[in-house]
């Protein structure tokens, strides 16, 4: 064929089909100064020319595409030891400040308990058995901190209304809720991914936020089930936010859907509130879909 708007030295030129895994991923056009008499053994040549040329193409993508993959393996694995050394050191502080107290609290009225005449012991008996019960509520919600029993007993749906309670309770941030097609239970890893993003979220809105209310929605389709976390409050810029080394726990909120197959979504503005969205696929269908709704 004759090219137009080229050197005219290289005024002619031949296309030649790059074939790879059935396909047709491009052209291979060469250029030549007369035209070029294509006969058979010619066309044999351009033909495995085409096909080996475009076999190195596909290759090299996929050898980029492995790399690109290397690389995000050894990111996600640093963020993991990252994020485990810092739930260590949270659980080591609150052994320390706060059970490691009351442990000494009680043993020192223990202590002292045993030393008074047995008419005045009663009141260092009873102080001992308040410190019993503080304690055993702190060691309770730390074990409802790391993993609610009621989320693997009762699935997602009651451990979520358990969170919102507790949070509210324990920020005075009203959660107004929305649901649908959660009947069901989810495979026991999408569950624990949906409550550990919700969780991290509303401790984010806390936090940062300046509202008194929250809104989450949670759905389930047939081929995902869907978390989404929006506030009215001060917003930031995601981008800052979500870079590594940053601690608002978006990073690992994305980290969970990402390994899940699944979609994060940020959107937000200084001034204008936050949406989070978090859409993480079903391995399986078949959930029944009757709609829901709560306000609390």
């Amino acid at each position: 064929m004759e090219l137009d708007g080229v050197d005219r030295r290289w005024r002619y030129g031949l296309c030649v089909p790059l074939a790879a895994n059935g396909g047709w991923p491009g052209l291979l056009v060469l250029c030549t100064a007369t035209p070029l008499v294509v006969d058979p053994d010619r066309a044999a040549f351009f033909e495995v020319l085409g096909r080996q040329v475009g076999a190195a193409l596909r290759n090299a993508r996929l050898l980029a595409q492995a790399r690109t993959g290397r690389q995000r393996l050894r990111a996600l694995s640093l963020r993991l030891v990252q994020v485990q050394e810092a739930e260590r050191r949270r659980l080591a502080r609150e052994l320390h400040d706060e059970i490691g107290q009351v442990l000494t609290c009680l043993k020192l009225s223990l202590e002292m308990a045993a030393r008074l005449p047995a008419d005045a012991r009663q009141a260092r008996l009873d102080e001992a058995q308040g410190l019993t019960d503080q304690l055993l509520g702190q060691v309770r919600r730390m074990s409802l901190d790391l993993r609610p029993s009621m989320l693997d007993d009762l699935g997602l749906l009651p451990a979520i209304h358990w969170l919102f309670e507790q949070y509210a309770a324990s920020t005075g941030v009203r959660v107004s809720f929305e649901h649908t097609g959660l009947e069901g239970r989810f495979p026991a890893e999408i569950e624990t991914a949906v409550y550990r993003i919700a969780q991290e979220a509303l401790t984010n809105v806390a936090r940062h936020a300046g509202v008194d209310e929250v809104i989450v929605r949670l759905w389930a389709g047939p081929d995902a089930l869907g978390l989404q976390v929006q506030d009215r409050g001060t917003g930031f810029d995601p981008r800052s936010s979500i870079a590594p080394g940053h601690s608002s726990g978006l990073s690992g909120m994305r980290e969970r859907a990402l390994l899940l197959a699944g979609q994060f979504t940020i959107e937000s503005d200084p001034g204008g509130g936050t949406r989070l969205t978090a859409e993480l696929p079903l391995p399986r269908p078949g959930f029944s879909h009757r709609s829901r709704r709560r306000r609390g």
